[in-house]
């Protein structure tokens, strides 16, 4: 959501529009909601999107004052966290030992263990 920090009255009329940026078309913008569209960002060695926003201000009283400014907003798109999932099958009655791997970032595990008696 982009705010401006001025004129937060009903007596204004606040609008943003993109304006331009090396990847203006990754992005739109309805109200003051800027989204960011679904890329293949791991196709770019480069992982920073870059879009211009000019936001202007009108005093509903006296439309002809208007402010207006210009922002950059960068994003930086990290990789996704991976999901490593396995089965593992133990045969009943005996004990076994299996060793979890953590990832470097130190991630934490929970382990479910559902016991099934058969009559």
């Amino acid at each position: 959501m982009l705010t401006l920090n001025k004129g937060n009255t009903p007596d204004y009329k606040r609008t943003f529009a993109i304006l331009d940026g090396a990847d203006a078309n990754k992005f739109t913008l309805a109200g003051n909601k800027l989204t960011f569209i679904a890329t293949a960002f791991e196709a770019r060695s480069d992982v920073t999107y870059h879009v211009n926003i000019k936001a202007t201000l009108n005093a509903k009283i006296l439309p002809d004052i208007i402010e207006t400014t210009e922002k950059t907003i960068t994003v930086t798109v990290d990789e996704a966290f991976r999901i490593t999932t396995a089965n593992v099958s133990i045969p009943e009655h005996t004990n076994r030992t299996i060793t979890l791997a953590t990832n470097k970032d130190g991630a934490s595990f929970t382990i479910w263990v559902i016991r099934v008696n058969s009559a």
